[in-house]
């Protein structure tokens, strides 16, 4: 994993830090929107326990690994990125930001957390019709996020987690009439105790069962066919194949094959309870 772990003294402290407004109702006045105009999902279509509003707004905090800086400055913006208004959860995506990882073996490609930020942008911008209300940017320049395209972007700069927290609370919270302040440590002692321990166990082996071969007749090429099989008990892997007819054509000597019609695919599931719970899908790639 490239991002740093806590130790649980540092986590202790992490949850009691900053500058942090207790009135957590007139950050989006900061943005100078109106949260009532934006449609809200009712708590039963979302996973929340109440009204949720998603806001046209992104949050970048940059990655620092050789620092807790970064972890300051993004634990104290969570408040702005989540807070009720009216009965209701407005939230927006808060992130850290990295630059592209240059990697010179394949095996380090999982350390490259910019393709999924990139990923996810893609995702965010097109539900936001491709363009935010506001982009809040902590210690990140603007000309590394031009590719999104925001009404406003605000800059929020500072080399100390008491300097970024001030800035995030006058910024977000300077309608709000009360305060707390909390205090945080900057350094924190290494621990030198060291615990160790292993477990042992074996697995009994199991010898390979194979099932028949299942046929399936597709009749409609939009309407899912399913066919009911049984796994003994001590079976814990499922592996599936499937095949199915192509049609192979020519065009200028090359051969190319192709499903007639339909998306072929296959997902397992197991009964759970007297209903049907998925466990695995399988994407067919030929």
């Amino acid at each position: 994993m490239k991002r740093k772990m806590f130790n649980s003294k540092c986590f202790s402290a992490l949850t009691i830090a900053y500058i942090i407004l207790a009135s957590m109702f007139t950050s989006i006045c900061a943005a100078d929107k109106n949260p009532e105009r934006i449609e809200d999902f009712d708590k039963g279509s979302s996973p929340s326990y109440k009204p949720f509003v998603p806001m046209k707004k992104t949050t970048f905090v940059n990655y620092d690994e050789k620092s807790y800086l970064d972890d300051y400055a993004y634990l104290a913006a969570v408040p702005t990125a989540v807070f009720n208004y009216k009965d209701k959860l407005y939230s927006h995506p808060l992130l850290f930001y990295e630059d592209e990882f240059e990697y010179d073996e394949d095996k380090y490609r999982s350390l490259n957390a910019r393709q999924g930020l990139d990923y996810f942008m893609e995702d965010w911008m097109g539900y936001c019709s491709n363009q935010l209300d506001q982009m809040i940017l902590i210690n990140v320049p603007e000309s590394k996020v031009g590719q999104w395209d925001a009404e406003e972007y605000v800059t929020i700069n500072g080399d100390n987690p008491y300097d970024i927290a001030k800035k995030i609370a006058l910024y977000e919270w300077s309608y709000s009439d009360n305060a707390v302040v909390a205090v945080i440590n900057e350094d924190f002692e290494k621990p030198d105790s060291i615990v160790s321990n292993k477990i042992q166990q074996k697995l009994p082996a199991c010898k390979v069962k194979e099932l028949p071969t299942i046929e399936i007749e597709r009749i409609d090429c939009l309407k899912p066919v399913f066919e009911e099989f049984q796994v003994d008990k001590n079976y814990k892997h499922i592996q599936a194949d499937a095949w199915w007819d192509a049609i192979f054509t020519t065009n200028g000597g090359m051969i190319s094959a192709s499903d007639p019609g339909g998306d072929p695919d296959i997902q397992l599931y197991y009964k759970h309870d007297e209903g049907w719970m998925q466990t695995a899908a399988y994407v067919i790639i030929y």
